[in-house]
């Protein structure tokens, strides 16, 4: 609120209510509503028909609705949109929207920028009702309104525009480069499991071969399906939910009472492969994760296939690469069966997930140079998302400025009759006042 008495010269602190009204809407029947235009009928508007995913709704036309233009402002009432500005549609808005009614000495794109900056919103957060009570015109008796010069407005409507622009368009140049990150690792993981992402280092040529997984492991296992247990040790018993993206998350551990016979059947050990067996998501089954030793022993459920591997033919990193992109993921998807909504891969065709396979020497290069790569991804992506981040704060940090008077400072200093005498913020007001008081009572004639 402080930012209210930075009050630019030539501007006139005057109350919300003084030069704007607002209108709630209507909520008419749902019994009413159809999902098709038709004679008679008009397009209801609802705060989610100003979002992405629009619900296109009609309802009979009747004198109580409360109508609106797409040059209209309304602003949401209650919850999740108290305050959220909508604006572009015609037709009767619902009760959780409000029109702002405002006549032709206010500029439409300054009073929408107004409207969306802090100077209103921050005074809309503040009141004692709750979200869900939404607001009235009432409670907009209590707020306060900068008014401008009408020829400043303009200015500063046009100012914004532009630079919201900028802002736009550097976000949205931002927004693309996490894809462009995608397709780069996607495009090294390709690399290292053809041989072309070690081509330099190899230095001869290509000794590689095409083994199938099931001549690279020692075992394979189906985890255990007991659910607890009476006599022996209690272990963890790792489930799909102790990872998430294919890494460990603590602190939500099944533990199970096991036999000795069964702790050495199921434990797992470091570099052991946990194949996820059975899911409902096709992108999840058939996923493989390397597990990494922990402090106490740990066994796996059901819903994993586990892969101990020859460690002297295959590193676990590596297999990860050639399984869970490409053609071997492309393999495991079509592998899967599905019944009763749960899709299911079994042992022996993961086992026969087909393998380039190079020498153990270089898939540790591989392993080295692709962990390098995904690194150097990774803080990019970082310093992305830091970007981003201040990105979304500019667009409030502008309308400050705006409102504050700083983008036009210079250009008032240039237009000093602009903003003075007949063109003033005070004369501005007298009109409007007047405008509003010839408004009222061309209604109380009708």
């Amino acid at each position: 609120m402080s930012d209210i008495l930075l009050v630019p010269e030539g501007w006139i602190v005057t109350k919300f209510t003084d030069v704007l009204d607002i209108q709630g809407g209507t909520q008419p029947p749902k019994s009413n509503f159809v999902d098709q235009v038709k004679e008679g009928y008009i397009r209801l508007l609802q705060i989610r028909d100003f979002g992405d995913k629009p619900v296109p709704t009609f309802i009979p036309i009747t004198s109580k609705l409360k109508l609106c233009d797409k040059d209209d402002v309304l602003i949401g009432r209650y919850g999740a949109s108290l305050g959220r500005i909508c604006t572009g549609m015609k037709g009767a808005y619902n009760v959780a929207l409000a029109k702002v009614l405002f006549g032709k000495y206010l500029d439409r794109r300054f009073l929408k920028a107004y409207l969306e900056s802090e100077l209103f919103q921050a005074s809309l957060r503040l009141l004692s009702r709750s979200a869900q009570n939404g607001f009235n015109k009432d409670d907009l008796n209590s707020f306060v309104f900068l008014l401008p010069p009408f020829n400043e407005q303009k200015i500063i409507a046009e100012k914004l525009n532009l630079l919201l622009a900028q802002v736009q368009e550097t976000k949205s140049r931002l927004e693309q480069i996490p894809e462009l990150l995608k397709q780069f690792r996607q495009s090294v993981l390709s690399d290292a499991v053809s041989g072309k992402l070690t081509e330099d280092w190899r230095k001869n040529d290509k000794c590689w071969i095409s083994a199938i997984l099931g001549n690279l492991i020692l075992d394979s296992t189906n985890g255990l399906s007991k659910r607890k247990g009476t006599n022996g040790k209690e272990i963890t018993v790792l489930r799909l939910a102790d990872f998430k993206n294919a890494c460990r998350v603590f602190g939500n551990e099944r533990k199970i009472v096991l036999t000795d016979k069964e702790i050495e059947k199921f434990t797992l050990k470091n570099g052991d492969i946990l194949v996820i067996r059975v899911n409902g998501s096709v992108d999840l089954a058939g996923r493989f994760i390397e597990y990494s030793l922990q402090k106490k022993i740990e066994g796996f459920c059901d819903h994993f296939i586990r892969l101990r591997l020859n460690e002297k033919k295959i590193l676990s990193k590596y297999l990860l690469f050639v399984a869970n992109n490409g053609e071997g993921r492309l393999y495991l998807q079509n592998s899967l069966s599905t019944s009763a909504g749960q899709n299911t891969i079994n042992q022996a065709s993961i086992r026969a997930l087909n393998i380039p396979l190079p020498s153990l020497e270089e898939q540790i290069e591989i392993v080295r140079r692709v962990e390098q790569l995904f690194a150097y991804a990774d803080k990019i992506e970082q310093q992305v998302n830091t970007a981003l981040e201040k990105v979304n704060h500019l667009p409030q940090s502008i309308l400050a400025k705006a409102f504050r008077g700083e983008l036009t400072a210079q250009w008032r200093a240039e237009n000093v009759d602009l903003i003075t005498g007949e063109n003033s913020a005070a004369s501005l007001l007298e009109k409007i006042q007047v405008e509003r008081a010839q408004n009222n009572k061309n209604k109380k004639k009708k």
